[in-house]
């Protein structure tokens, strides 16, 4: 393979920090949901026995399995949402996904000495039809994609894709919406706006994104505990 040149090396070097972050949130969060499981567990016995340890034992089960599941699932999606938190939010990881998507989009070779650029910035700078710019951007980020053998490590691999996916969809979003301006999409536009923001939209998605599901997945599994305990306590002799 080519030298993918600085900006490639820079993203992929940003990839230890994060894994180290998301094993970090794992292990918070099933740590968090261990204690969360033992109160529901205390709390599904006083329903579901009411003077037989059978039932109150069917409905610690039933709480376990509910939390290990819930917890299990919570722990994967706040693993890789916090990681790509702080690489959006601390390390510059939008800004640089964009600029390799950008340079790619632009046709410019990686290897290639700074002199040779010119004609690339050239083509660069032109408002180009929508389809174009689109079509740019489905290559270039299929083309990153594809360069997994440099990226090693199922955590890695992961956010590796999650931080491409969404720089990738927050570019398409100013493609359409330059276009529906302009007639055109202006890329060097887009890529100076893309690039300077990107992180600060995606932090925000993240942050508002995690803080929903967390809720949400806490309180499904105190509403399964709970009915599976009063269904014990119908159904159990």
């Amino acid at each position: 393979m080519a030298d993918l040149g600085p900006a490639f090396e820079a993203l992929l070097d940003l990839l230890g920090p994060l894994v180290g972050r998301a094993l970090r949130a794992f292990a918070g969060t099933v740590v968090g949901m261990c204690v969360l499981s033992v109160v529901a567990c205390i709390v599904s016995f006083e329903l579901a026995a009411q003077g037989s340890v059978l039932r109150g034992v069917a409905s610690v089960a039933a709480s376990l399995v509910v939390f290990g599941i819930a917890g299990g699932l919570l722990a994967v999606k706040r693993a890789l949402g916090s990681a790509l938190l702080h690489g959006f939010a601390r390390l510059s990881l939008g800004a640089k996904t964009s600029r390799v998507l950008f340079e790619r989009m632009a046709g410019v070779d990686f290897a290639g000495a700074h002199g040779d650029r010119g004609p690339s910035a050239v083509r660069f700078a032109e408002r180009v039809p929508l389809a174009e710019a689109e079509a740019r951007l489905v290559a270039a980020t299929d083309w990153l994609l594809r360069t997994d053998e440099r990226t090693t490590g199922f955590i890695r691999k992961r956010l590796r894709r999650a931080a491409i996916d969404r720089v990738a969809t927050l570019t398409l979003a100013r493609f359409r919406s330059d276009a529906s301006q302009h007639g055109g999409v202006d890329i060097a536009r887009v890529r100076d706006q893309v690039t300077t923001q990107v992180d600060a939209v995606v932090t925000k998605s993240i942050s508002g994104g995690l803080l929903k599901v967390t809720l949400a997945i806490v309180a499904a599994a105190w509403v399964a505990s709970i009915a599976a305990s009063l269904l014990i306590r119908r159904v159990v002799p």
